[in-house]
């Protein structure tokens, strides 16, 4: 299962410079911030869902609130961000495992993170203890980082000076593909595609850019009717977009290309979606899919935006 959410651990509402619970703190720094510097980070280039705490008003409620967050998104593995404190002294990567099955993927995770760093690997712990996982579902993986000690210097440079790297290393662990551009990993990891039916388990989207969020579909079906390259990449009838974490699929449209398929402009094709002439040099020459949109047009339901061309061609023109 892919990643279904991650979040900065501690933090809280923030009155000015002052959170509610900051957690660790060591070296001028405060763990509520560096955590939410990787959570950010590991947004951005997949994104995951954020379901970070910033209206808690003390430690319990926070916890409550994140548990609360995990148990609204799909089942799968859920990230929590953290940094650990002791001696000023005591140094390296682990990660505590919401259960045992988890344990493998733990070591997988920690191994990885510590060679980016260039620390010690720690290894998985035991945190079937966990707040968060305790008061989540059975289906919810939680994994807790603890990114390296706060309070050691050592820890902190290797940290700041490599955060891109350990981040991608972990993303790695799940299949995130680091060598990738953001657009990239987007397509790779397109797995509906237009006419498949699916269950919206979570918030739709007025724009695909992820404003204008709604919980009023939830647990309704839908049929996915246009693909873009946005944070929210999928039209869910005329309800709005969604991202692949806030739907299930039901029934897939076996027939349908997606973004990421390379496809050929057919020598007997005449005019691009929007009217224009396709001049023959553009013909029998292979592109990429880079989004895709229902149409009623000819003998074409969807029509598909190529790169290069950067045009819109009906899906009876490629091949």
């Amino acid at each position: 299962m892919s990643i279904k959410s991650v979040h900065a651990g501690h933090g809280g509402r923030k009155n000015g410079n002052t959170w509610t619970d900051p957690g660790a703190v060591g070296c001028g720094y405060k763990e509520a911030e560096v955590a939410r510097t990787i959570t950010a980070m590991m947004v951005k280039k997949t994104g995951l869902k954020d379901i970070s705490d910033n209206f808690g008003t003390n430690a319990n409620t926070i916890v409550n609130n994140v548990a609360s967050n995990i148990n609204k998104c799909a089942d799968g593995w859920h990230i929590s961000n953290h940094l650990n404190a002791f001696n000023g002294t005591a140094t390296g990567v682990e990660v505590l495992y919401g259960s045992s099955a988890s344990k493998a993927t733990a070591a997988k995770l920690s191994a990885a993170i510590a060679k980016a760093l260039g620390l010690v690997d720690r290894g998985p712990k035991d945190g079937t203890w966990l707040g968060i996982a305790r008061n989540s579902g059975a289906g919810k993986k939680v994994l807790l980082i603890e990114w390296g000690f706060i309070d050691n210097p050592s820890d902190m440079k290797a940290l700041m000076n490599s955060m891109e790297k350990a981040v991608d290393g972990a993303l790695d662990v799940f299949g995130y593909l680091s060598s990738s551009s953001n657009e990239s990993i987007a397509a790779q990891k397109v797995s509906f595609k237009i006419g498949d039916k699916v269950k919206i388990v979570d918030a739709l989207y007025r724009d695909s850019d992820g404003t204008g969020r709604t919980t009023v579909s939830r647990n309704k079906t839908g049929t996915i009717t246009r693909i873009v390259t946005g944070k929210k990449p999928y039209l869910i009838d005329s309800l709005g977009w969604a991202h692949q974490n806030d739907i299930q699929l039901i029934t897939t449209n076996n027939t349908a290309k997606k973004i990421g398929d390379t496809v050929i402009v057919q020598s007997f094709a005449t005019n691009y979606q929007t009217g224009q002439k396709i001049p023959s040099w553009v013909k029998g020459k292979k592109y990429k899919i880079k989004q895709i949109k229902s149409v009623n047009q000819s003998n074409s339901k969807v029509a598909y935006l190529l790169d290069d061309v950067n045009s819109w061609f009906l899906e009876q023109d490629v091949d």
